[in-house]
């Protein structure tokens, strides 16, 4: 004999695979309401825009970039754009200054940048 009940678990493991089911349709709904929002906002690529929905509701939307460096290369050409930690990477508040202040240089830097969008944080809160 069984030292567990076999229709007991037969049960829980049908209820745990429609749970994860219903998980996963619950998250793919919320992610195209969350990209729906998105394109009716239209926040810029670093911006945090909050506003009310008409019904008690606000709804935050914060945008970001990421950035993804050729460090090595990075390094040949100016150092001081990399911060040290365990490994290099990018600082990107120097690389974003260096837009301004050396355009000549940043051109060269950008070569070896790839800045994407990150996915934008949603917060809805009771207004």
């Amino acid at each position: 004999m069984e030292p567990y009940d076999k229709e007991e678990l037969s049960k829980l493991t049908l209820q745990l695979a429609e749970a994860r089911r219903d998980e996963s349709e619950a998250k793919n709904r919320r992610v195209q309401t969350e990209e729906a929002i998105v394109a009716l906002l239209q926040p810029g690529d670093k911006q945090t825009l909050t506003v009310e929905d008409g019904n008690g509701l606000k709804i935050t939307v914060k945008t970001e970039l990421g950035y993804k460096a050729d460090v090595v290369e990075i390094e040949r050409i100016d150092s001081d754009l990399l911060k040290i930690t365990t490994k290099a990477e990018l600082d990107v508040k120097a690389y974003e200054a260096l837009r301004e202040a050396n355009p000549a240089l940043f051109e060269k830097v950008s070569e070896h940048v790839t800045v994407t969008p990150k996915k934008p944080t949603l917060t809805l809160k009771v207004a």
